[in-house]
């Protein structure tokens, strides 16, 4: 009999593990993980660059509803509030993103030249011109933060400020010492100039004495007449309220009210105000300008071949003669409507004849005078 008894040898199939093994799953693990991590990583960060472009466009289209809203263009300090007041954020939600770095507003040195910062629109409107260009940035990192010397506000040049704006997606602006990746760094263009809509306002000098100018509004103001006579050209935020009123300036004198969407011109004449615009989307009322414009079309167009007359009847002969013909229906008008209007009925015949001059085809073309 043995005094020293052998230890059993394990089984095949035995539970135990060696610590070689232990060690050898360790390894794999580790080289799994560090293979992964990376991934995952950049996954996230891929989530949270897609999630910060969302909500900078949706902090770009809330700044531009508050602008519209209100007719305003906040500066550095009222950006956020504003934004905020829009979407129903915290004021900290339009400031810090997700991953808890700042959000800056950049201003274009280039609008205070057009406009003061902050903005509140006048009745006046602007009258300096608007570049279409003319915009703010609003900008974030997901990862490093953004270099120190960026704040919210105007830009310290329109150089720097055009460095950013001109940069393509995913890269980092000429100019700048920063270690962050391009692909981080956040942009979002806000173009203040296409917010802005031309409206002119016009007098007719031959019927509008100093003393009967008509008037306008802009939302809630009170009735103004045009800084400059007999036209005034402004620019006005999308969304202003255009009022315009009898010249008595005074309660229920409105005539025309129009929310701003497009490009606008009116004009004063007889008491009330006209639309101006001829032959396009959107006319509305017929106006003095509106003659004027087709007067101007239908002279330049070519005369026909085949006009007669000595000399051949043009579209200026037909012009004048309308406006013979209406110079004495006024007179006519002014007298009282007299029985006897026998000027009246001489220019009228000849509107006729001049007009049937010029509209001439010979007999063989299919049709007479």
């Amino acid at each position: 009999m043995n005094a020293h008894p052998r230890s059993p040898t394990p089984h095949p199939g035995s539970p135990g593990v060696t610590l070689i093994e232990m060690v050898g799953v360790l390894a794999a693990l580790t080289i799994i993980g560090l293979i992964l991590v990376p991934v995952l990583v950049e996954g996230y960060d891929r989530f949270a660059r897609d999630r910060e472009s969302t909500a900078l466009a949706r902090i770009a289209t809330g700044l531009e509803s508050h602008i519209q809203r209100n007719q305003t263009i906040p500066d550095g300090t009222g950006f956020a509030p504003a934004v905020a007041a829009q979407l129903g954020w915290q004021t900290a939600s339009v400031l810090t993103n997700d991953r808890r770095l700042p959000r800056i507003y950049l201003i274009d040195p280039a609008v205070t030249n057009v406009l003061p910062i902050p903005f509140n629109q006048s009745p006046f409107g602007v009258t300096n011109t608007i570049p279409p260009g003319l915009g703010v940035i609003i900008l974030s990192s997901i990862s490093t933060p953004l270099p120190p010397g960026l704040s919210s506000g105007v830009a310290a040049s329109s150089a720097a400020f055009q460095n950013i704006w001109n940069a393509p997606d995913n890269t980092i602006p000429a100019g700048w010492t920063w270690k962050g990746r391009g692909e981080d760094l956040r942009v979002q263009r806000v173009t203040l100039g296409t917010l802005f809509v031309p409206i002119v306002l016009n007098y007719d000098t031959y019927t509008v004495a100093l003393t009967n100018q008509g008037r306008f509004t802009i939302g809630n103001s009170t009735t103004n007449v045009l800084p400059t006579s007999p036209s005034y050209v402004a620019s006005f935020l999308r969304g202003s309220l255009l009022g315009l009123h009898h010249h008595a300036g005074t309660t229920g004198t409105l005539q025309v009210l129009e929310t701003i969407h497009e490009p606008l011109s009116f004009v004063y004449e007889r008491d009330a105000w006209r639309g101006a615009l001829f032959l396009g989307r959107g006319m509305r009322l017929t106006s003095g300008l509106d003659i004027q414009a087709a007067h101007d079309l239908f002279v330049s167009s070519p005369s026909n071949v085949n006009a007669q007359g000595n000399p051949k009847v043009g579209p200026p002969t037909v012009v004048q003669a309308m406006s013979n013909y209406m110079v004495q229906y006024v007179a006519w008008r002014t007298a009282g409507y007299p029985a006897s209007h026998a000027a009246l009925d001489a220019a009228q015949a000849t509107l006729e004849s001049t007009t049937m001059d010029l509209l001439h085809k010979p007999s063989g073309g299919g049709g007479g005078k």
